[in-house]
């Protein structure tokens, strides 16, 4: 077994060379990555009624060391280990930094970090976008959305409707939402609804047919009541969405 450590100790310097040239390969390909990232998001955003937003990827080192296990090693092995530790100090099984997205959203403004500036709705928006352009040639054949719609309404929760329905032409979307301009431009609808039995709380899903969707998305828009405003607007949703779905595919 002792030979079995040394013989291993032995290969440590080799094997930090090799962690070293790894990191700094990685770190190159994060920074152009981060640059290529930032302008496509920015251009998602435009879309997105964030016309003038600016988002910068950074990144921070990341604080670790490795941990050798030490007993029963020998002065010269111990010496070798504290090489070891000493040289890949700052990196991590993840590289030697981590990101971190920086945001400006209004023209004039400098970036500032995201969780301090942006609000729901940004981040909301922001969220889609990274998505968008993250998926882009990937493999995935399926994004779950769920509220990517929170903090927002109105033209810019119908921008969100239509973003989603263009994801949708490379990739099955499954949408959580509130809003009936978000919902109007799905294929399709499904009813999830929460009962009590007994000490118990059941959750259930059922598929909507043309008409039941109608309501549903009328039922958004008026308080859980339906009227005949309420579904003719539903209507005229609906109808715009289809309209705005055949530009994003011609």
């Amino acid at each position: 077994l002792r030979d079995g450590i040394a013989e291993a100790i032995g290969c440590v310097p080799r094997a930090v060379e090799d962690v070293i040239c790894t990191a700094e390969a990685l770190k190159s390909g994060r920074l152009a990555a981060a640059e290529k990232i930032s302008k496509k998001v920015a251009a998602e955003l435009s879309d997105l009624a964030m016309k003038d937003a600016r988002i910068s990827i950074r990144f921070t080192p990341v604080r670790s060391n490795l941990d050798i296990e030490k007993a029963g090693l020998t002065r010269e092995q111990l010496s070798i280990c504290a090489e070891a530790e000493s040289k890949t100090s700052g990196l991590s099984s993840n590289g030697g930094e981590r990101p971190n997205i920086f945001l400006s959203a209004n023209l004039g403004e400098d970036v500032k970090p995201l969780e301090k500036v942006a609000s729901g709705g940004e981040i909301s928006r922001i969220m889609l976008a990274l998505k968008k352009v993250l998926s882009s040639g990937a493999e995935a054949c399926l994004l779950v959305f769920d509220e990517i719609d929170a903090g927002i309404s109105g033209e810019v929760a119908d921008k969100v409707g239509a973003k989603l329905k263009e994801l949708s032409s490379s990739f099955q979307i499954i949408c959580i939402s509130h809003l009936a301009q978000v919902a109007s431009y799905g294929d399709r609808h499904f009813k999830v609804e929460k009962r009590r039995v007994g000490s118990r709380t059941l959750a259930s899903i059922r598929s909507l047919n043309e008409a039941q969707s109608t309501n549903e998305i009328a039922r958004l828009m008026s308080a859980g009541s339906l009227t005949k405003a309420s579904k003719d607007h539903a209507k005229l949703l609906k109808a715009k969405a289809n309209k705005n779905s055949s530009k994003i595919f011609l």
